[in-house]
């Protein structure tokens, strides 16, 4: 595959923060309990490669409709995990700055995955479900 090529997942703003937040995965997950290593820390980190890896797919298919379909998988993996990263959050194996840091790319990927979602099918797409925001009382 060519990394010059015009339709260059690398270049989709999308990606590009989808890309920050699978850092930010790794990075939070590494201090989680050993024990989690093949639950939650696999769960969260499959979860956001999964974003940019259907990103980048649907960016390569020819219709449409094939590239919406990629995208909403995307999106789906970001609802995964947003239910994850709460989980670790009520586990207390992440620290609150840690939480609202990642969510905060995690925000930022779903907004900018919504844009590219509408940007390829408006017609197709006139409600588009966004993730949530950080909570004000994380501890309920």
């Amino acid at each position: 595959m060519s990394h010059d090529n015009s339709n260059n997942f690398r270049k989709l703003i999308a990606w590009q923060m989808g890309k920050k937040l699978v850092i930010q995965i790794y990075h939070i997950t590494k201090d989680f309990p050993k024990d989690e290593l093949y639950g939650l820390t696999s769960q969260m980190r499959r979860s956001s490669v999964s974003v940019i890896s259907n990103i980048a797919e649907g960016n390569q298919k020819r219709s449409k409709r094939e590239k919406a379909r990629f995208l909403n998988i995307a999106q789906g993996s970001l609802v995964e995990l947003d239910c994850q990263l709460e989980i670790a959050l009520k586990l207390k194996f992440l620290l609150i700055d840690n939480y609202n840091k990642t969510m905060e790319l995690l925000n930022k990927t779903g907004y900018l995955l919504t844009r590219l979602i509408q940007s390829e099918a408006p017609e197709k797409n006139p409600t588009i479900r966004t993730t949530r925001t950080i909570p004000t009382n994380p501890n309920l």
